[in-house]
């Protein structure tokens, strides 16, 4: 099959193979699928050239007869065989579609599209086509947007990121706690000096 692009989102291109008939014997085998686009070599053939082609192909055998044999009935065809041109990066298979989001694929090649590898787990990819391992995400909407938080960090992480990571957060913890127990001392001290003046005073007056 030659042509410039493709479109469409229920189309299938079929070359399947050809059913055996009642009374017949097996399966035809699938035809070979061969695409070819005009001018893929050129990176302005992307993304008009597959993006926006979304249907399916078919290369199956044909099903088979229901002639009875004496030792072994009919049986279903072969499946047919795909060929076709390099694909550019963030493009992959025999129309050169686009990787699903959450894949990438970085090189003019026949190769296959990879997983993402650098989604925070509180994260989300949110781009097809991407032609390196590090791929566009979001956070989720239980935490802070990606702009003011990259890893995607619950609350109490995010906080502790800010103040310069757990050394910074514990010492700012034990400072405050040091403080607090300080405060906490002096007051007490403090009210037991009232109570005392306090007391002098009752016998004084009795």
């Amino acid at each position: 099959m030659t042509t410039k692009n493709l479109r469409g989102y229920t189309s299938t291109i079929s070359t399947r193979g050809g059913a055996g008939s009642s009374n017949g014997g097996g399966g035809g085998a699938g035809g070979r699928l061969v695409m070819n686009y005009l001018k893929s070599y050129l990176s302005s053939s992307q993304p008009e050239q597959s993006y926006f082609w979304h249907g399916t192909s078919d290369i199956a055998g044909g099903t088979p007869g229901d002639m009875a044999f004496k030792f072994q009935g009919p049986g279903a065809g072969q499946n047919g065989t795909m060929h076709h041109s390099k694909c550019f990066p963030g493009y992959s298979g025999v129309f050169c579609s686009p990787c699903d989001v959450g894949f990438y694929k970085y090189d003019y090649s026949y190769g296959q599209c990879q997983p993402c590898q650098n989604k925070p787990e509180n994260a989300y990819y949110t781009k097809q086509a991407e032609t390196s391992s590090i791929c566009e995400y979001e956070c989720k909407s239980i935490v802070e947007k990606k702009a003011n938080n990259i890893d995607c960090l619950d609350p109490i992480e995010l906080d502790v990121q800010r103040v310069g990571g757990n050394r910074n957060f514990f010492a700012i913890l034990g400072l405050f706690l040091m403080i607090s127990l300080g405060v906490f001392t002096m007051l007490t001290y403090r009210n037991q000096v009232i109570l005392e003046e306090l007391q002098q005073l009752s016998e004084i007056i009795y």
